[in-house]
Formats: structure tokens, C-alpha cells, sequence
């Protein structure tokens, strides 16, 4: 039983990069897709988060004491 489970041939290991590689063109082009219709709403997440962030550092630096 061989240990080696990975391509053998020159060929078989080209088709598998070319495989892989539109794969993640492919994974690419949908996520982008996706931001793209939801821009807004990833954007209305990091200002809340800013905000918050920004309060908490306001809090922490104000009350020294804790």
C-alpha cells in the first residue's frame, strides 16, 4: 500500500492547481457578490461597533478609579 496519496503524474498535478485555482476564482467572484448587496449593512455593523468602542474608551479613561 503506497503512503503517497498526492498527484503522481505532471499532468494529474497541473489539473488539480488549475482545478483549485477556479475554484477560488469562482469563491472569489460570489463573495464579492455578496459584499456588494450587502455593503450597507456591513457598513452600519463597523459604525456601531466604532461607537461602542469609542464610548468604552471615553467610560474607561474617565472613571481611572476602576
Amino acid at each position: 500500500m503506497p503512503d503517497d496519496t498526492g498527484p503522481r503524474s505532471l499532468a494529474e498535478k497541473f489539473w488539480r492547481t488549475c482545478l483549485l485555482l477556479f475554484g477560488g476564482v469562482i469563491l472569489l467572484v460570489l463573495t464579492m457578490e455578496l459584499i456588494k448587496s450587502i455593503w450597507w449593512i456591513l457598513a452600519l455593523i463597523a459604525l456601531t461597533v466604532a461607537i461602542v468602542g469609542g464610548l468604552l474608551w471615553w467610560w474607561r479613561r474617565r472613571n481611572t478609579w476602576l
